[in-house]
């Protein structure tokens, strides 16, 4: 759909940039028109994007008045100047004039650019030589390109602009264009003409796309340069962070290291090998072949650090890499498959792991099919109004107790869940029990949470059946109907995911005997819980609790090089049986039963007669696993010799906000503990701690109301 308009803008138009306030006549009337537009946009969740071709060239009685901005003529003769960015003064003034526009107009969603070509602007934008001493020695316009993004980057920076500013490489040319991206902010975004310099024959007509092309959308030879060059960039922050955990080994011993493995999703190895990702983001072979992307081979090898570029480490380290299976399922589902040892059953097993990505294997009658759910971030704590990862004073868990008050169950200092508060979730009424700080509810608590206003009746969907509409917990933290809703479209997902496995083997749940539950939530989470929400099977003699099983495939790779043989086995059989959710219409059919069941209210009465009447049976009366087991203690357990973690893993994020008075209040609201407050004031928030914009606890108890969360920008 449409998220943005995009408006083209003459700087001098809407602010009085150059000085020159009868060159700008009427400026304020059309600055007024512009945040009226982005105002009206706004209502309908609409940003606006205004078009910058600057610093534009002036004409000539204007041009007269400032003598040492002034380049080339216009080749048209109208004595139009174009207006050089390597004077100093002229970069002030654009910088200031971005700034002054964005502080009179918040609302601007970015600004996109063009800096060659299109208008006369700095000096080199059409490669006129001979009028300006500053920039007839320049060998080329790649530094005038940069200072004008940087000057337009500063003003934003200096209006604390949340915009994105994205730069448009049309009519750059290599080898230059290159250098333009090597000296940009990194917050810059690059947008490529794709087909430029693409070579066509038509007819046995050769030629060359020159601009654009419907006809022929390429890549031509000069985008990929570009975007290698970034996805160059990225593996860089990934080595560096590889090296960085490797070295809680030792930095001094890292040479003797002779090994290392990796497991994860194909996306994760991807990146990490440096090699193409685009063919994970399309399923069609026809978009594939129409963007000239060829598949890599994802199975499994062995490479070296060497070769991938892990610093520190001996070039010749083996380094042992896993077998994707298709774009959304890859080593790390085979992990769970093969550490759960389901394929060793006699009986009918499902394993699903818990996460953003629910990947999911049925094993029926010595055959696996495999398939994956878009169950979204809810059941990771995320996109919950108090939602929070798992740590200390986070409510993991809560239990109807004998007198009615809900147990509320928190995580302490060691993460042992501690029964802390009782609690009448539909009064408020509490009831302490130990004096413990709580911040806010993990994934396992969300599922607990609405299980147990399911069964109470505390949760009629799609309400909460209190005045405010809430379901309350211990020292302020409560539950609404957008967070019942956001947690029932994950539950939603992953049973229908494992319906569309059932129906496509042309079973049912009483046929599934024995759930593997994978991931922290699949080892944390209360499996009768996780059954009464439609996370598991309804009739199940067995469940187990697996743990991190990505982690523990690498442990095993380490200690027997076979077992990349083995993956690679298991990787073929699956193949042939994996079920694309996407597209598929048993899932389509039962993801609009769930969004009804969850979103509207429909009644399970309802849901199974729709299920009858579209030939898909109904579900069975919930009976409770007979045996549940966890088979590690905590999700990512201690193998070999001890466990080492990276305390910090991402970037740092850095914000500086004008009228911001250094009170703490956004470093004492966020749940997570990843954001500091430093002298200046400075805002320092860690992106591996930081919950983003399912969050912003940050921006909300903010009582000058200056921080935005959309404006941090990366500290590198």
């Amino acid at each position: 759909g449409v998220n943005a308009v995009w408006f083209p803008v003459l700087l001098s138009s809407v602010t009085p940039w150059t000085g020159d306030l009868d060159y700008s006549e009427k400026w304020e009337l059309r600055l007024a028109t512009l945040q009226k537009m982005a105002e009206k946009l706004a209502r309908y969740d609409l940003k606006l994007f205004l078009y910058l071709n600057e610093p534009r060239c002036l004409p000539a009685e204007i041009a007269a008045r400032h003598p040492d901005w002034i380049g080339p003529h216009h080749a048209d003769g109208s004595g139009m100047r174009a207006v050089c960015i390597n004077n100093d003064e002229v970069a002030a003034r654009l910088r200031k004039g971005v700034a002054d526009l964005c502080r009179a107009v918040p609302g601007i969603g970015g600004f996109f650019t063009i800096t060659m070509s299109e208008n006369l602007t700095h000096c080199l934008s059409r490669m006129q030589h001979g009028e300006c001493a500053r920039c007839d020695a320049l060998p080329d316009p790649s530094q005038n390109i940069v200072k004008v993004l940087q000057a337009i980057h500063g003003g934003m920076q200096d209006a604390k602009s949340p915009a994105r500013l994205i730069a448009w490489n049309w009519a750059w040319q290599k080898p230059w264009d290159m250098q333009v991206v090597e000296n940009l902010p990194p917050e810059v975004e690059i947008m490529c003409v794709s087909e430029t310099e693409l070579e066509t024959d038509c007819c046995g007509i050769k030629g060359k796309i020159i601009d654009y092309s419907i006809a022929h959308p390429g890549p031509g030879p000069l985008a990929p340069r570009l975007w290698k060059r970034a996805g160059e960039l990225g593996h860089k922050i990934i080595m560096d962070t590889v090296h960085n955990l490797i070295s809680l080994y030792g930095e001094d011993k890292m040479k003797d290291i002779k090994k290392v493995s990796i497991c994860g999703n194909p996306i994760q190895l991807s990146m990490f090998e440096n090699i193409e990702v685009r063919d994970l983001a399309f399923a069609g072979k026809n978009k594939l072949k129409t963007l000239g992307v060829v598949a890599p081979d994802r199975s499994a090898h062995i490479s070296t650090a060497g070769k991938i570029g892990i610093p520190g480490l001996n070039v010749e380290t083996e380094v042992l890499i896993p077998p994707a299976i298709r774009h959304e399922i890859g080593a790390d589902a085979l992990a769970m498959i093969m550490k759960s040892h389901m394929l060793e059953k006699d009986q009918t097993c499902m394993v699903t792991d818990y996460g953003t990505n629910a990947e999911m294997g049925l094993y029926h009658e010595g055959e696996l099919y495999s398939g994956s759910a878009a169950a979204g971030p809810a059941m990771e704590g995320q996109s919950i109004k108090y939602g929070v990862l798992a740590s200390p004073g986070a409510i993991s868990d809560v239990e109807i107790a004998e007198d009615g008050l809900w147990d509320n169950i928190v995580l302490d200092d060691r993460l042992n869940p501690v029964v802390m508060h009782k609690v009448d979730p539909i009064t408020g009424r509490d009831v302490k029990v130990l004096d413990y700080k709580i911040k806010g509810i993990t994934g396992t608590g969300t599922v607990s949470a609405v299980a147990m206003g399911l069964k109470s009746g505390a949760i009629t969907l799609p309400h909460i059946l209190n005045d405010e509409h809430r379901l309350k917990f211990a020292q302020g933290v409560y539950f609404t109907e957008e967070d019942v809703q956001e947690a029932g479209k994950a539950m939603g997902a992953i049973r229908a995911g494992h319906h569309t496995l059932m129906k496509e083997v042309g079973i049912s749940d009483e046929d599934v005997r024995v759930m593997y539950m994978a991931g922290a939530s699949g080892t944390y989470v209360d499996p009768v819980k996780a059954q009464y929400c439609g996370m598991i099977p309804r009739v199940l003699d067995e469940v187990y609790q697996l743990g991190n099983t990505s982690l523990m495939m690498a442990h095993d790779l380490l200690k027997d090089v076979e077992m990349l043989d083995n993956m690679q086995s298991v990787a073929n059989s699956i193949s042939a049986n994996h079920i694309m959710f996407a597209g598929n219409k048993i899932f389509e059919d039962m993801y609009v039963l769930e969004l009804a069941y969850w979103t509207e209210g429909m009644p399970m009465e309802s849901f199974n007669m729709m299920m009858e009447m579209q030939g898909y049976g109904t579900f069975p009366d919930i009976v409770p696993p007979k045996k549940v087991v966890r088979i590690v203690k905590s999700d990512i357990p201690e193998i070999g010799n001890g466990l080492h973690t990276m305390e910090q893993v991402g970037i740092m994020l850095e914000g500086r906000f004008d009228g911001c008075t250094g009170c703490k209040k956004c470093e004492r609201g966020c749940p997570e503990k990843a954001l500091t407050v430093l002298d200046g004031p400075t805002i320092n928030v860690r992106s591996d701690l930081c919950l983003g914009t399912a969050c912003q606890a940050c921006e909300l108890n903010c009582p000058e109301k200056v921080y935005q969360f959309a404006a941090l920008k990366a500290k590198y």
